[in-house]
């Protein structure tokens, strides 16, 4: 561990900005296991900034955190569905692209897909991107359904028939609406990129009867996949991935499977940002920056398993991420994902309500 720590901060000291006359700390609030055991203690050796670093479930959690304009942040990582209305009211502040040289690494397609919600990419820097799909303990499931899994993997949370046969293994789905309410249009039919209060109305309709077959609501269901307390559950791609690797870690015998389901799945881009009432912004800036160094993000990318936007870092990441066609999409799977769209007011208020319409269903 210490000799690693040497190495990335060897790595880091030359990477990182010099930062203005500050305080020699940094707040930083973001997702949990979305950073390698390394990132922080070599950040804070190469720059002797001093780390504070805080956990959240939920976009849900961190927008209101966000919207008491003092969130005594300095960086913090929305999905971008959020982060473009957070933009227009004016919660972040603009980078200055002067401090963040290592934004020649990242990918330009992701960058001029970012500009929906960040016009002329101003406030957001992408960090990492995923799937959200449905992940198995493929021996229990295997077993509760005798052997034949459905042909579309969206039937092991939405169909009814199906779940009945689940639920004594554990059935868990997203806790957050602009996860579980896209994934059910999906499902259904519906335009999820109008996300019209009527198709999302009819799709939560649709799936109620299985509510009661529900065991738990949860967005990162990592150790209850792990430890084989559930056998199907609404996951992110890395997140599955870190279950399986913890189950065989552990030896729990659980073998964990990610799917992509045939009638699509949601994608979403994780990005880094600066809020408005940020305190250390020279430190923020360097994080960012550090952040998109090649041999850095690569690393976080091969203990998370979730791929970045830095195309510089693909040459150094693991062949288990990069050969993994449910991590690294191929062409053909590529056609089933759909971008989540920025979330307006409205949309996140429908999405909100019909979650907990489908939570509280009997």
């Amino acid at each position: 561990m210490e000799l690693r720590v040497k190495m990335l901060a060897a790595v880091l000291a030359v990477v990182t900005t010099t930062v203005a006359a500050e305080d020699k700390s940094l707040n930083i609030y973001n997702w949990n296991d979305y950073i390698a055991e390394d990132t922080i203690p070599a950040f804070e050796k190469a720059t002797g900034i001093k780390v504070n670093y805080d956990l959240y479930d939920s976009n849900a959690t961190l927008q209101s955190k966000l919207l008491t304009g003092s969130s005594g942040y300095d960086v913090v990582y929305p999905s971008v569905e959020y982060a473009g209305k957070q933009i227009q009211a004016k919660i972040f502040q603009p980078l200055d692209k002067s401090k963040l040289p290592n934004l020649t690494n990242i990918d330009p397609v992701i960058l001029k897909a970012l500009e929906a919600a960040d016009p002329g990419n101003q406030y957001l820097v992408p960090y990492m991107w995923f799937t959200t799909g449905v992940a198995i303990n493929v021996d229990k499931v295997t077993q509760a359904l005798g052997g034949t899994l459905p042909d579309n993997a969206w039937d092991l949370l939405f169909d009814p028939k199906v779940t009945e046969k689940l639920k004594g293994c554990g059935i868990s789905m997203m806790d957050e609406a602009s996860d579980l309410v896209p994934a059910a249009m999906l499902y259904a039919g519906k335009d999820t990129k109008k996300m019209a209060s009527a198709d999302i109305n009819a799709a939560i309709e649709q799936i109620r009867p299985v509510r009661k077959n529900v065991r738990t609501f949860n967005s990162s269901p990592i150790d209850l996949m792990a430890k084989g307390s559930v056998c199907v559950a609404m996951m992110f791609s890395g997140d599955a991935m870190i279950a399986g690797d913890r189950a065989k870690e552990s030896n729990t015998g659980v073998k964990v499977q990610y799917i992509i389901p045939k009638t699509g799945a949601m994608m979403s881009i994780d990005v880094m940002a600066v809020p408005s009432d940020a305190r250390n912004v020279g430190n923020a800036h360097a994080w960012i920056n550090t952040m998109m160094d090649p041999k850095v993000i690569a690393q976080i990318s091969n203990e998370t398993f979730y791929f970045s936007a830095n195309t510089a870092a693909q040459p150094l990441m693991s062949k288990a991420l990069t050969d993994n066609p449910m991590l690294n999409v191929p062409a053909e799977l590529k056609a089933l994902l759909h971008p989540k769209p920025v979330l307006t007011q409205t949309v996140q208020r429908d999405l909100t309500r019909a979650l907990s319409r489908f939570k509280t269903a009997k």
